[in-house]
């Protein structure tokens, strides 16, 4: 399927529904909890038609919109800005906006501004930035898939390193030698997924 025969749903920031009362984070956090809730009982109610022998024309229909609610999505580039992109996978992501704000500033300094400002399960994001850096390699998108592999660098050395280690880190890499260092890290984690991913597909 092409880019162009995907079916493209723009990411809104909806923190602007906010009351200015109401403290954004935890309406944030609110809001992603509401939302798993409900998806919770819509696999409940797709697994309960999956039991059934047979199937009423309506219940079709249902468990239609309900595998087409469930799709997971994965971040992809549209007509130069980013999108989320619809595909068959049973992936489960929940960090799209988080994901969408680190790819607009890659820099270690916003990555340690959304993730402490965020409440982040460090292994489901890490699982959904990889799986968001295969995505992009088998679509070609060389430049997001450099910054994804930016960020599941950033990840490893917050989960085995500290925020203290990662603070230091952010400090070294003003110097433009060491930034140029880690700069060819990436590029040669990104050039192994990408061949690692590529040979996958032969």
């Amino acid at each position: 399927m092409s880019k162009q025969q995907i079916e493209e749903i723009e990411v809104s920031d909806s923190s602007s529904e906010v009351h200015p009362n109401i403290d954004k984070k935890s309406y944030k956090n609110w809001k992603r909890q509401m939302a798993a809730n409900h998806k919770k009982e819509l696999k409940a109610r797709y697994e309960e038609l999956s039991k059934k022998d047979a199937l009423e024309e309506d219940e079709k229909q249902e468990m239609e919109k309900l595998q087409h609610l469930l799709t997971p999505k994965y971040v992809s580039v549209n007509e130069g800005g980013f999108r989320v992109s619809k595909e068959d996978n049973n992936y489960d992501q929940d960090y799209v906006d988080e994901l969408l704000e680190m790819l607009r500033d890659s820099s270690l300094e916003n990555f340690i501004s959304v993730v402490s400002s965020n409440k982040i399960d460090l292994n489901v994001f890490e699982d959904y930035v990889l799986y968001n850096l295969s995505e992009n390699i088998k679509e070609g998108n060389d430049d997001v898939g450099f910054k994804l592999s930016k960020i599941s660098l950033f990840l490893g050395y917050v989960k085995n390193n500290g925020s203290l280690l990662v603070s230091r880190l952010c400090d070294e890499l003003k110097n433009p030698e060491k930034l140029e260092l880690f700069e060819n890290d990436v590029k040669k984690y990104y050039d192994a997924s990408k061949n690692a991913i590529l040979n996958l597909r032969k």
